[in-house]
């Protein structure tokens, strides 16, 4: 598809959005005007995703925010500004709120058809944008680990290096499973909202029972990285060449280290980990059922980078 755009263009998708607006907040009928902002969502987060896989969401929106004489700050992200321009007078409250959500649905890489059944999930589009913000406040205060960290991952997954598996068995050494239980274990963000979902669900599967995130956390920790799920890296140690570039980043800005990642089985879409991994409660502790899947995860080798021979 091409990646010309044109004023006419930008003046039509978002005419089309602002039908959107109109018809589906514009509803008086009962309930209506309230459930008709996720088609709005839906309409946008989905323009978006093509803008997007086009590679012109960045240049598009900005040229939409002079075009339409948009008052927005230079950073605004391009969700923000489709917004914006299509959503009328609604309280800049309320479009922080949903390009939030929205941000939080892209982060979970969701396409725009699971987009309404991801809002119910997570405690609609108020609950999807809190969880962004409070993640995007624990990113910042994780923000200024030094560019020289090292990674290493778990032994146990094979393709590593003798020196990373005797570096993680022996921290592991020092903090048992059984020492560790009940504390608060590092982990990526992505894992750590899934297992809290996870935590969630069980809590309203066995209502009667009292059941902790920790408690879900340190039983999934031994299944997933048995499993392949997750792995426990390093930035004090060496970086190898099959850790994706994306994670490098974030890993460099991480302070307390190691810290478990998703793995090479981690699948494509986060939420296919809910059918790959079943918890249930037998007495007081959580036991996990493994269905794995016949298509592998191909998210691992999409961003490879070079790496550079680590200062002695």
């Amino acid at each position: 598809m091409s990646t010309n755009i044109t004023d006419e263009y930008l003046r039509k998708i978002i005419r089309t959005l602002k039908k959107s607006a109109s018809k589906h907040r514009n509803d008086t009928r009962p309930g209506k005007r309230r459930f008709g902002v996720y088609r709005y969502l839906r309409d946008v987060y989905e323009l978006y995703l093509d803008l997007r896989s086009r590679r012109i969401a960045k240049k598009s929106t900005r040229r939409i925010a002079k075009l339409f004489k948009l008052s927005i700050q230079r950073k605004s992200h391009p969700i923000r500004i489709l917004i914006e321009a299509s959503a009328g007078p609604e309280d800049s409250r309320q479009k922080s709120r949903w390009t939030q959500a929205l941000r939080y649905a892209l982060g979970w890489q969701q396409p725009a058809k699971r987009l309404k059944w991801f809002f119910q999930v997570n405690g609609g589009i108020a609950g999807s944008a809190r969880k962004y913000a409070v993640n995007k406040k624990a990113a910042r205060q994780k923000n200024g680990g030094s560019q020289k960290n090292i990674i290493h991952r778990e032994p146990g997954l094979g393709e590593n290096s003798k020196t990373n598996q005797l570096a993680v068995r022996n921290q592991l050494s020092t903090t048992p499973w059984s020492a560790a239980m009940g504390q608060k274990q590092n982990l990526h963000a992505l894992p750590k909202e899934t297992l809290s979902m996870y935590a969630r669900d069980l809590r309203a599967q066995y209502p009667n029972q009292t059941i902790r995130n920790t408690t879900v956390i340190d039983s999934a920790i031994r299944e997933w990285s048995r499993f392949g799920y997750i792995e426990l890296v390093d930035c004090r140690r060496e970086i190898p060449a099959e850790i994706p570039g994306v994670l490098v980043r974030r890993l460099k800005r991480v302070r307390r280290h190691p810290i478990w990642i998703m793995g090479r089985q981690f699948p494509d879409d986060p939420m296919d980990m809910f059918d790959q991994m079943r918890p249930s409660m037998k007495g007081d502790k959580v036991v996990w059922r493994h269905h794995p899947s016949r298509r592998k995860p191909t998210w691992h080798n999409r961003d490879h980078r070079t790496i550079a021979a680590p200062v002695p």
